[in-house]
């Protein structure tokens, strides 16, 4: 069985997502992007939701990634784009 290209890992706010995705990201040579990056600015106030819809798509549509998730986003069902 071939790695898996795209990947989402979920769970609640202090899990340890974002070091878990780093480590597999390290581990299987895979971009790695936080949910809290496409969400919110660099000041943590809330982009536009169109805004961080076109970057999800785009991450998304990638050939390979990994993304931290904390819930499954109301507006874009995201999760069939993933292998595991």
């Amino acid at each position: 069985m071939a790695a898996p290209k795209k990947i989402i890992i979920i769970g609640t706010q202090g899990a340890g997502k974002t070091t878990v995705a780093d480590r597999v990201g390290k581990e299987l040579k895979l971009p790695v992007f936080y949910m809290d990056r496409v969400i919110f600015t660099s000041e943590w106030k809330k982009k536009p939701e169109r805004e961080s819809i076109k970057e999800l798509l785009d991450i998304c549509d990638g050939e390979k990634w990994i993304l931290d998730s904390i819930k499954r986003n109301k507006t874009l069902d995201f999760y069939s784009k993933a292998d595991l």
